[in-house]
């Protein structure tokens, strides 16, 4: 057994840190995931789509509905939703509409009824009718 612990000592000397497994990864990236409420929101609702745009305003509003009714304490501010986006990779434009998200849709069809608020509700409903 001493055997054993030298050779790992040597191999983490020579490689200098832990082997880290690729489900440990998967752990940790799940973990982030749920503990990270802008991250979660992002991957559960933003859908790929060439020539959507989201609107940060629409998608604020949105976000913090979301997020009350999963008994989330976060509430986003345009900007702090727009550098939390950012720092996951997404990126924006300035319109003279504000600012978008180019290239993706918000997946309303998703979003359960009682995730958003009763305007937004309205608002989705004729999106969803044109």
């Amino acid at each position: 057994m001493l055997n054993w612990a030298l050779e790992g000592l040597i191999r983490l000397r020579q490689q200098d840190s832990f082997t880290i497994s690729e489900q440990s990864n998967e752990a940790l990236e799940e973990w982030r995931s749920d503990v990270d409420p802008v991250k979660q929101f992002a991957e559960d609702f933003f859908v790929e789509k060439d020539g959507s745009m989201i609107r940060l305003k629409a998608a604020t509003q949105t976000m913090n509905e979301w997020a009350v009714s999963n008994n989330l304490q976060s509430k986003f501010s345009l900007q702090g939703l727009r550098k939390r986006l950012g720092d996951l990779g997404y990126s924006f434009d300035r319109t003279h509409e504000g600012w978008v998200l180019k290239g993706y849709h918000i997946n309303y069809e998703k979003l359960g009824e009682d995730d958003l608020n009763e305007s937004t509700s309205q608002r989705v409903t004729k999106l969803r009718a044109v």
